[in-house]
């Protein structure tokens, strides 16, 4: 239901009605209440999914991958969820440049003396096993890191699945909450040469939602709400010229590597 739409049902208006075969009452608020907490998100079958997926995430305890097209929403989506929850959250962005000391923490000279100083996932978790207030981890662009920063990301993940505390890397042992919230987001390994397919470890210890991506009439419905708010189109022929333009877009992307998305829609507000 969810992964097809039509020029009909592309947006869900009536979330309750629509969606109350698929999830409970207090799921589906928390997907509606989601929609605007930061990002003002419209809802599209999409958008639903992913909310869905970070809401059945949360209430799983479970690490959360969203794999999909680049612009489809998955970062402000969890971004959304976040704020809606009052979690404190980190981002961290990944590249292939990144380290396990930047991350995890290293030993430094301070004041003469050798300490070990915290990497920025470390400090988080610090935070959270101190404070009454839930944490949320964010690991955007996550195939873009290396296999050694991987390798250590794949085991924080297992020890907070299995309730183990974490063995920093040359550091001590930390708690890792029981309620934390860890959601990936990556686009697909076939879009880049530097991204990498995630080690098959992941899939044991994380739900996984992969190929999601925009289909052309949430694109469209997206691109009329748009112009819609800029402008009054009282020329029907004015507005089919903008369908047409639409439509030639988006069928010229699909010649590429890199398909037409929600990105490029949000040029239109740019110009």
């Amino acid at each position: 239901f969810l992964q097809s739409s039509n020029e009909d049902d592309a947006m869900i208006q009536d979330m309750n009605s629509s969606l109350s075969f698929l999830f409970t009452d207090d799921v589906i608020n928390d997907i509606d209440s989601s929609l605007q907490s930061k990002h003002l998100l419209l809802p599209t079958k999409t958008t639903i999914q992913l909310l869905a997926s970070i809401v059945l995430a949360d209430r799983s305890h479970l690490p959360l991958i969203l794999e999909g097209d680049p612009g489809v929403g998955k970062t402000v989506s969890a971004e959304n969820y976040f704020v809606k929850e009052n979690l404190v959250y980190k981002r961290i962005n990944f590249s292939n440049s990144m380290t396990s000391d930047s991350l995890f923490g290293c030993y430094t000279i301070v004041n003469g003396s050798l300490q070990f100083r915290d990497g920025s996932i470390t400090e988080l978790l610090r935070r959270g096993d101190h404070s009454d207030q839930r944490i949320a981890l964010l690991l955007d662009e996550v195939n873009l890191a290396p296999s050694d920063v991987l390798e250590v990301l794949l085991t924080l993940i297992r020890c907070y699945v299995n309730h183990d505390p974490f063995q920093v890397p040359g550091g001590d042992l930390i708690n890792i909450p029981s309620d934390m919230l860890i959601i990936c987001c990556m686009n697909p390994a076939s879009m880049s040469a530097n991204r990498s397919t995630l080690p098959r470890q992941f899939n044991k210890y994380c739900i996984y939602h992969r190929d999601l991506k925009y289909t052309w009439n949430e694109l469209l419905f997206c691109a009329l709400h748009m112009t819609k708010n800029m402008t009054e189109i009282s020329d029907k022929s004015t507005e089919n010229q903008i369908l047409d333009l639409f439509e030639y877009s988006y069928n010229s992307y699909q010649k590429t590597s890199i398909p037409f998305s929600l990105r490029d829609v949000l040029k239109v507000d740019q110009i």
